[in-house]
C-alpha cells in the first residue's frame, strides 16, 4: 500500500521539521507529484504554518503561515474536505503556493488531516499536468491522510511538549488529560516504562552501582530459559527446528552483543538504555542488508533484547524504591503496577494511554487515588523524579508548580482531607433518605485488603466480590483449598450481611497469564460463564470452594457473569446442585446458596422477564452493559469519549430492569461504577434500586447524598432526566441538583 512507508516516516522519533521534510520528499516519489507541502495547525494563532515543502528545501518552520480565511488552501480547513484546482491562476483566491512555485505548478490537490473533528494539517500536492490528478491519486491521498491522523497528531504534541520543556517557561507547566478517578494530590513522579517496547526506553545515566551485576544475572536467567526451550523443542520436533534457540544462545554470548552492553554500562549509561542502544544498533545493521535471512536476524535481536529486559524487570521490581508520596507515571499504567507500590505510598497516577474504565482505573477508585489518563505526548522521562500536582477533578497535572500554585492546591488537598473526616461521621448512620426510604449500600471487593476499607466505610455487606483477582495474580490456577480460604475471609468479615461472590469472570481485558487464547474480538468472545461452562471442572472446583467456605455462615450469594441465554442459567444451576451434593456428601452441613445473575449484555435485558424466574436476585453490571448497549470499547482511546453510563439509552434500560424486578418481587442491585458516582445517586434511588454496590472509597459520598434527599425528590429527578435527550443534558441536570442541595463538594474540592 502506497501510504504505509509515508506513515512510517511520521512515526520516526526525530524532530518534527526533519520528519516532515523527509515525508514531503518521499511523497513526491511515492505519489508521482511535482511538489509536496505540509501545513500544520498552530492552535494558539488559529493559522497554518508551512512546516515542510519541496518547493523550499531550506525552509524553517514558522517562516511562512496562512490564514484559513485568506488563502486558497483555507477552504480545505473550513470545509474539512479535499480541494482540487486544475488551474490556480484562474482560482478566485490566491495561494502562497503560487509564489513558492513561481506559478510553474498550477494544478493542486490539497487534503486535510483530521483528528477528532479538527483539521490538524493540510497536505498540498502540486502538479504541472492537471490530467495527473486522477481518481486513483485522490483516493490514495484520502487514505494517506486518514492514516496520518493519529501518528501526526502525536508527533505534533511531542514537538509542542519538547519546545515547552526547552523554553522553561515562567508560567506553570501543565498537561491536560481525562480524569479516571476524581481527587487532588501532590507528590514525586516515579516513572515506570514499558520495557518490552524497546523504542520507548529513555536514555538516562546509571541509576545504581550494581547494574552490571544485574545484567549478568538477567543474562544467566535468559540463557537457562533458552537452554530449556532448546532441549524441549529438540525432543518434540528435532534439532533442525531448535536452531533458533541455538542462534539466540550464540548471540547472547557474542562480543558484539554482550560486551557492547557491558561497555555502555561502564560508560555510565543506564542498564536498560544500554540494552536499547545495542539492540537498535545491531537490528538496524541487519535491516539494511538485502538478504532476507539477515533481515530476519534483526527480529531475533529485538526479541532477545526483550527477553533480557523482562528478566531484568522481574529482578528490579523486587528491590524497587517508591517515595512516600509516589505519583505513579507510565505510558499505560496497569493494575499490577499499582499493586507493586507499597501500601500507603501511592498518592496519584498519571498515564499517557488508558481509559477511566480500565482495570487500573477501577483499582485506583478502590484505593481512593486520583488518576489522570489520556495525556497526549506525556514526557515521562522529563517528569520522572519531579514534584507534580494531580488535579483529577479537571484532568490536569502540573510539573514543578510555583509556590503560589502549590499553596493553593495544598489548601484544596487539606479541604479534601477535612471532607473525608466529615464523611466518616456518617459511617454508622442508617442509609436512609430524609423521609425514611432505605437503600442498602454494599462494597465491591477484589483484594482482601478491600475488606478493611469496606468495614471502615460502613458497608452493609459485599455486593460484588471479583473472584478473578486471586486467579490473575498467580502463575497457576489456585487450588480448591486456596480458594476456600479466600472466600471464607469474605464471608466471615460480614457474617450477618450478604456477600455476593461472582464466579470467575475472565476474558476480554481480564486475562490469565497461564490460560489465555488470542481472540480477534475478545469482548464478544470466550469469557465469563461461557468459559466456565466449557471448563466445567474449573467451575465445579470454584463452586465447591465457595460452598465449603460458607460453613457456619448463611450469607453466600453466588453471582453468574455474562449471561445471555436461558440455557446458560439452567446449566450453571445444575452444576451448582452437583457441587452442593458433593460437598454435603463430604460431611459439610451447609445451606443452599442464593443464586443470581449479572445483567450486562442486551440479550439479558430483552430476556429479563424469563431469566428472572430462574434466579433469586439480579445484579446489573453497568460497566459492561453500557459498553454493549453503546457499542463502545471503553478501553479504546479513539472512542472512549463516547462511553458514558449516563447515556439516555442506559438510563431507560436501567429503569426498565428495575420495573421488571419489582414486578417479579426480586431484589435488584447495581454494582458498576455508576453505583459509586454521587452524581447518579438520586437518579438510582428514584428508579427504585434495592441496593447499590461500589468501591468502598465512594460509599460515604453516596450515603451523604442519600441522607440529604427525599424519595419524592429522587422520583422527580428521574421524571426530569427521562425527558432529556443527550448525555450532556443529563450530566448538567444531575450536577446542578447536587449543587442546589449543598452537595457540590462531593464532585469538586472547594465547592460548598
Amino acid at each position: 500500500m502506497l501510504w504505509q512507508p509515508l506513515v512510517k516516516i511520521i512515526e520516526l522519533k526525530h524532530e518534527l521539521d526533519v520528519v516532515l521534510s523527509m515525508f514531503a520528499k518521499e511523497a513526491c516519489k511515492v505519489l508521482s507529484v511535482d511538489a509536496c507541502s505540509v501545513f500544520i495547525l498552530d492552535e494558539t494563532e488559529h493559522t497554518y504554518t508551512l512546516s515542510a515543502s519541496t518547493l523550499v528545501p531550506t525552509l524553517r518552520s514558522g517562516m511562512i503561515y496562512i490564514s484559513a480565511k485568506d488563502d486558497l488552501l483555507g477552504k480545505v480547513a473550513l470545509r474539512e474536505e479535499a480541494l482540487i484546482i486544475t488551474d490556480m491562476s484562474k482560482a478566485s483566491s490566491y495561494s502562497v503556493l503560487q509564489t513558492l512555485s513561481r506559478n510553474r505548478l498550477q494544478s493542486l490537490l490539497a487534503a486535510p488531516v483530521v483528528h477528532k473533528g479538527e483539521v490538524i494539517a493540510i497536505i498540498a500536492l502540486q502538479l504541472n499536468d492537471k490530467d495527473k490528478i486522477t481518481e486513483s491519486l485522490q483516493t490514495d491521498v484520502a487514505t494517506l491522510c486518514a492514516n496520518l491522523s493519529l501518528p501526526l497528531n502525536r508527533a505534533i504534541h511531542i514537538e509542542d511538549v519538547s519546545e515547552q520543556i526547552e523554553d522553561k517557561p515562567q508560567s506553570p507547566m501543565y498537561f491536560d488529560g481525562v480524569s479516571a478517578n476524581d481527587g487532588v494530590q501532590k507528590g514525586i513522579a516515579i516513572a515506570r516504562y514499558n520495557i518490552t517496547d524497546i523504542e520507548e526506553i529513555p536514555d538516562k545515566p546509571t541509576q545504581s552501582e550494581d547494574e552490571e551485576r544485574l545484567f549478568i544475572s538477567a543474562v544467566k536467567d535468559v540463557k537457562e530459559s533458552l537452554e530449556e526451550m532448546l532441549e524441549r523443542v529438540t525432543l518434540l520436533a528435532g534439532s533442525e527446528e531448535a536452531q533458533l534457540f541455538e542462534a539466540y544462545l550464540q548471540m547472547i554470548d557474542s562480543s558484539r552483543f554482550y560486551d557492547a552492553i557491558i561497555s555502555y554500562i561502564r560508560q555510565g549509561i543506564w542498564l536498560q538504555s544500554a540494552i536499547k542502544r545495542v539492540v537498535i544498533e545491531q537490528a538496524t545493521l541487519f535491516e539494511q542488508m538485502d538478504e532476507p535471512y539477515f533481515v530476519e536476524r534483526a527480529s531475533d535481536i529485538r526479541d532477545l533484547g526483550k527477553r533480557i529486559l523482562l528478566a531484568l524487570e522481574n529482578k528490579i521490581l523486587k528491590k524497587s524504591h517508591y517515595a512516600v508520596d509516589t505519583v505513579l507515571v507510565a505510558s499505560e499504567v496497569t493494575a499490577s503496577m499499582i499493586a507493586e507500590v507499597p501500601k500507603g505510598r501511592l498518592k496519584a497516577i498519571i498515564s499517557e494511554h488508558g481509559s477511566s474504565y480500565s482495570h487500573a482505573a477501577i483499582l485506583a477508585k478502590a484505593l481512593s487515588v486520583p488518576f489522570v489518563t489520556s495525556i497526549k505526548a506525556l514526557p515521562i522521562s522529563f517528569i520522572d523524579g519531579k514534584e507534580v500536582i494531580v488535579d483529577a477533578y479537571v484532568g490536569r497535572i502540573y510539573i514543578q508548580p510555583a509556590k503560589g500554585l502549590k499553596s493553593a492546591y495544598e489548601r484544596l488537598i487539606k479541604h479534601e482531607s477535612q471532607k473525608a473526616v466529615e464523611l466518616q461521621a456518617l459511617k454508622d448512620l442508617p442509609s436512609t433518605t430524609i423521609d425514611g426510604h432505605e437503600i442498602t449500600l454494599k462494597a465491591n471487593v477484589g483484594l482482601i485488603a478491600d475488606l478493611d476499607r469496606a468495614l471502615s466505610q460502613g458497608a452493609a455487606g459485599v455486593g460484588l466480590y471479583r473472584s478473578e483477582i486471586p486467579f490473575m495474580i498467580r502463575e497457576r490456577f489456585p487450588s480448591e483449598d486456596e480458594q476456600r480460604i479466600i472466600y471464607q475471609q469474605i464471608l466471615s468479615t460480614f457474617p450477618d450481611k450478604p456477600a455476593v461472590l461472582r464466579t470467575l469472570d475472565v476474558g476480554a481485558d481480564k486475562t490469565l497469564p497461564y490460560f489465555y487464547e488470542e481472540e480477534q474480538n475478545p469482548a464478544l468472545g470466550w469469557r465469563g460463564i461461557r468459559m466456565l461452562l466449557d471448563q466445567s471442572n474449573l467451575f465445579l472446583m470454584q463452586i465447591r470452594a465457595m460452598l465449603k467456605a460458607s460453613l457456619h455462615h448463611d450469607n453466600l450469594h453466588i453471582l453468574l457473569p455474562m449471561i445471555t441465554t436461558i440455557e446458560e442459567v439452567k446449566e450453571a444451576k445444575q452444576l451448582i446442585r452437583q457441587a452442593y451434593k458433593e460437598v454435603i456428601e463430604e460431611g459439610f452441613d451447609i445451606d443452599k446458596p442464593r443464586i443470581g445473575i449479572m445483567i450486562e449484555v442486551p440479550a439479558a435485558v430483552v430476556l429479563a422477564e424469563r431469566l428472572i424466574d430462574l434466579i433469586d436476585f439480579v445484579s446489573i453490571g453497568s460497566n459492561d452493559l453500557a459498553q454493549y448497549i453503546l457499542a463502545v470499547d471503553r478501553t479504546n482511546e479513539k472512542v472512549a469519549n463516547l462511553y458514558n453510563q449516563l447515556h439516555p439509552a442506559m438510563i431507560r434500560t436501567l429503569y426498565h430492569l428495575v420495573k421488571v424486578a419489582k414486578k417479579h418481587n426480586k431484589e435488584i442491585s447495581l454494582c458498576g461504577e455508576l453505583g459509586g458516582n454521587p452524581i447518579a445517586t438520586a437518579l438510582l434511588i428514584g428508579m427504585g434500586f434495592d441496593s447499590l454496590s461500589m468501591n468502598a472509597s465512594a460509599l460515604l459520598k453516596v450515603k451523604q447524598v442519600l441522607r440529604s434527599v427525599t424519595k419524592k425528590q429522587c422520583r422527580n429527578v428521574l421524571k426530569q432526566v427521562l425527558k432529556l435527550a443527550t448525555t450532556e443534558e443529563v450530566h448538567t441536570y444531575l450536577e446542578n441538583f447536587l449543587v442546589e442541595n449543598d452537595l457540590g463538594g462531593l464532585i469538586r474540592a472547594g465547592i460548598n
